[in-house]
């Protein structure tokens, strides 16, 4: 009977354990379904921070090309801008070229007119010159008239 005793401790003993370890894997199974649950649960909301974090990505790819667009279009400007500060350099160059011109024109001008001037004078004595010379010469014919042979 002490064997008998013994073997009913036994299984009562491996009753206990079974039972306990039926409750321990009730739990986990509890655990498990609870956590499949939140998993579940949480999926929409991985998938709606997956949608924000892809809508974030794409604004921010759309805003790095929009910067590269407006870096092209600043570097036009830019050459734009150099292309006018080339154009006016080449401006102010033909202005002083003309300005120049226009002071030689001048000069020349007053050249002329000096000139002109010191013509119309040696004109004016050409013709008192001239009519000196006439004097003189009908001077001369009336003395040689005096002296007809």
């Amino acid at each position: 009977m002490v064997v008998a005793d013994e073997i009913r401790q036994l299984a009562d003993q491996s009753r206990q354990s079974i039972d306990m370890v039926s409750q321990i894997t009730d739990r986990i199974m509890t655990e498990m379904n609870e956590t499949v649950q939140v998993l579940l649960d949480a999926n929409p909301l991985f998938k709606g921070q997956m949608d924000a974090v892809k809508e974030t990505n794409d604004i921010f790819v759309s805003v790095q090309q929009q910067m590269v667009d407006f870096i092209n279009r600043l570097d036009s400007v830019t050459h734009s801008i150099d292309e006018l500060n080339e154009s006016q350099n080449v401006l102010s160059e033909a202005m002083s070229n003309v300005s120049a011109v226009a002071e030689e024109s001048s000069a020349t001008s007053e050249e002329v007119a000096s000139l002109s001037t010191e013509q119309q004078s040696v004109s004016s004595q050409l013709v008192n010159l001239s009519t000196q010379l006439e004097n003189v010469s009908n001077k001369l014919k009336e003395t040689l008239s005096r002296f007809q042979l």
